[in-house]
């Protein structure tokens, strides 16, 4: 199973690239790809990176057959990436998820076990994480490239057009998104707070 930590978004939000952002003394992308290993990945690339991430983080970076369309770019670029080193599933997290763990990706891995299923997603109270997911990349590489080739760049509408199943979080903290430094604050006051108050 090859792992890809998407991080080629423009981070502007944040002001500053998301992947190298430090959460608890770690950058969020290899927090991320810590998780994608635990949960079983065998190997762990980052989907699309600026410079600066590619020199600070060590992972190996795909190259995109069609940068700058967003996520969907970085699913299709694993996917193939998959493909080419023999592994059947894809899992795909964003960088900006630093609190994911094996806990809520191996719940995944588990539902794919019917081969008949293209894809398994998280969903959380928020509803669908469509970037939080596993994918066969035998069936859904083809998919995948022609709504890029389409110019139809909307993953959940590619998730509809695949057998797909959903795996519920418990913890939707788990899968939230760091998009910007008042995301980070509240993460941290949280943190301070069931530390002060653990039956909170």
């Amino acid at each position: 199973m090859l792992g890809v930590v998407l991080a080629g978004g423009q981070s502007r939000r944040m002001g500053r690239d998301k992947a190298l952002v430090d959460v608890d003394g770690v950058a969020m992308a290899i927090r991320v790809a810590e998780a994608q290993r635990s949960a079983g990945c065998a190997d762990v690339v980052l989907g699309g990176a600026s410079a600066r991430a590619v020199d600070g983080l060590g992972l190996e970076v795909l190259r995109e057959a069609h940068p700058g369309l967003g996520p969907l770019s970085g699913i299709d670029a694993g996917l193939n990436a998959a493909l080419d080193r023999g592994h059947d599933l894809m899992m795909c997290c964003p960088c900006d998820v630093p609190d994911v763990t094996s806990a809520q990706l191996t719940p995944l891995v588990d539902a794919m076990s019917d081969p008949s299923i293209d894809v398994a997603c998280v969903v959380s109270d928020r509803g669908l994480e469509p970037l939080v997911s596993l994918w066969r990349a035998q069936s859904c590489c083809p998919v995948v490239r022609e709504s890029l080739l389409n110019s139809d760049l909307a993953v959940r509408r590619v998730l509809g057009s695949l057998n797909m199943v959903t795996v519920s979080v418990t913890s939707p903290d788990a899968v939230a998104n760091m998009n910007t430094q008042s995301d980070l604050n509240r993460r941290a006051k949280r943190a301070f707070t069931d530390v002060a108050d653990p039956d909170r």
